[in-house]
């Protein structure tokens, strides 16, 4: 299980930005300046990985991750929180049955 923010540097920019706190994720997948759909089948095959209840940070540039709560509706997949900066979005994500 990876600890997200406290041991790089980009921790302290999501607590800066967002008042964000590090969360325990088994899997992080950054996908940013990629651009729509590999953000999506990237997160697709990180959640295929990772067993039920596990929890996935997506970070990721492209403006139509917005639709992300929709994908998770699809996949059966839940959306814990979204924050975004001027320069990217943060999601974290459950991994449903």
């Amino acid at each position: 299980m990876a600890v997200f923010g406290w041991r790089c540097g980009v921790g302290k920019v999501l607590r800066k930005a967002f008042g964000v706190r590090p969360l325990m994720a088994d899997r992080v997948v950054d996908v940013r300046g990629l651009s729509c759909p590999l953000p999506l089948v990237r997160l697709s095959q990180a959640m295929k990985e990772v067993r039920h209840g596990r929890v996935v940070r997506l970070m990721t540039s492209d403006p139509m991750a917005r639709d992300l709560e929709a994908w998770c509706r699809l996949t059966d997949n839940s959306l814990l929180h979204a924050h975004h900066s001027s320069h990217f979005w943060v999601f974290d994500l459950r991994r449903g049955s």
